[in-house]
């Protein structure tokens, strides 16, 4: 048995992929040899497989882009969540045992259709253990590559391609049957394993008889688009799927700035606001999405709590814009608009002021030391209070104490901030 993350891992060295880009933060303890930022990453990759270069990126959220010219090798995009609409082939890996049997097929139909491959991996996935070996041999898995030679690929053969990707595909995969509850969370719900960015009668057929199809929040805009854009339905499409919280928690970055701000005591006398856009932190500590513009509307309205605004200096207006209102800023430029906090753990007091560093740039540091005859509330059965608050997946149960992943533990020591006996300093 071994973690996911290791066979992922192990799955991209075997591989061979020449040229590897992970985005900032993904929650996967991979060096990428691609540095850039993810729109021009997604450009250089897409070049390199043209030329015939085994590509993997690892992506947050997969953003827009245009795949319209034929790939001479496998190009795989990995995503932790799932895409608004759907713009190439994708695979959806819901548990750690579907692994073995998608990365394979993911790889297959990269190289057959001449396209990039999406797959979408729950949290359940990125946070699990695996006992199935991934298999290389794909002999046994899918039929034989097109006979079609992949440099005379066109846009206008674009869909027939993708018809026979599909049919190839999906025969390898086990069978389903539709629903009416339509959920990518670990619930008692269906999921398709495999799409493509046609309209494919196979699975308008399990779901033309639907008159309402319910799913969870986050899922969505992606049902939507998928159901009555790609599939051309007309199915209401509501929220009313719970995802199993305990199974699929939400975990921010190790580092996450917002670690430190939720730590300060007097955190609880403002109503925060950011342009940070982080499915965690709205989940985990509620903030409310907003613009620096709109913040300043929001402060004029003279509200009976404090409002707190945390933003990007790259998205900052001048110093004296900022006047109004608490602000935050974290430090992903040169531009110094605030006093600058030296460190994120030495953020005591909620005040104007910059932290060193944002969520796209986190600093690795030392690592926190761990006293064991002094951690004692895994032993009294007490839960840990370092965990619990800081969300950090850095930080896990061991039998007796708390333990430190070194691989992704970013060395901030908000978690030492929280511990009641101080075995962490």
């Amino acid at each position: 048995m071994t973690n996911s993350s290791e066979s992922l891992i192990s799955f991209v060295d075997n591989l061979a992929a020449a040229d590897i880009y992970v985005e900032d933060n993904f929650p996967l303890s991979l060096r990428g040899t691609v540095n850039m930022q993810t729109p021009l990453a997604i450009s250089f990759l897409l070049g390199s497989a043209m030329v015939g270069n085994k590509v993997v990126g690892f992506f947050h959220k997969l953003p827009p882009f245009v795949a319209d010219k034929p790939l001479r090798a496998a190009c795989l995009f990995f995503s932790s969540q799932l895409p608004d609409v759907v713009q190439i082939p994708l695979f959806f890996c819901k548990t750690p045992e579907q692994l073995a049997d998608i990365l394979p097929r993911a790889v297959k139909a990269s190289t057959d259709s001449g396209l990039p491959v999406q797959v979408v991996l729950s949290a359940n996935v990125l946070n699990n253990y695996v006992s199935k070996p991934i298999s290389y041999d794909l002999q046994d898995k899918v039929l034989p590559h097109f006979s079609a030679d992949v440099a005379s690929w066109k846009p206008a053969q674009k869909n027939e391609k993708l018809k026979t990707t599909y049919t190839y595909t999906a025969q390898a995969l086990p069978p389903q049957e539709a629903q009416e509850s339509i959920s990518f969370e670990l619930v008692d719900a269906w999921f398709p394993e495999f799409i493509m960015p046609i309209r494919n009668s196979a699975q308008v057929d399990q779901l033309k008889n639907l008159t309402e199809v319910k799913t969870t929040e986050r899922e969505l805009v992606f049902v939507h688009n998928w159901i009555n854009g790609l599939l051309g339905l007309n199915i209401t499409v509501s929220v009313g799927l719970e995802p199993e919280l305990a199974l699929t928690k939400s975990e921010l970055c190790p580092g996450c700035p917002f670690m430190a701000i939720y730590a300060c005591k007097d955190i609880v006398a403002y109503a925060v606001f950011s342009s940070v856009c982080c499915a965690a932190v709205r989940d985990i500590y509620g903030v409310t999405p907003a613009t620096y513009s709109e913040f300043r509307g929001i402060v004029a309205k003279k509200l009976n709590i404090q409002p707190l605004f945390v933003g990007t200096a790259s998205d900052a207006p001048d110093a004296e814009q900022l006047a109004n209102g608490t602000v935050l800023i974290l430090q992903d430029t040169a531009k110094q608009l605030l006093p600058p906090i030296a460190a994120i753990n030495k953020l005591k007091q909620i005040k104007n002021s910059s932290l060193p560093y944002s969520c796209t740039n986190i600093k690795k540091t030392s690592l926190p030391k761990l006293n064991v005859k002094k951690c004692n509330c895994i032993s009294s059965t007490i839960k840990p209070i370092c965990k619990d608050n800081t969300h950090c997946p850095a930080l896990y149960e061991g039998e007796e104490t708390i333990q430190i992943n070194k691989l992704i533990c970013s060395g901030c020591r908000v978690c030492a901030s929280y511990c009641p006996t101080k075995a962490l300093s």
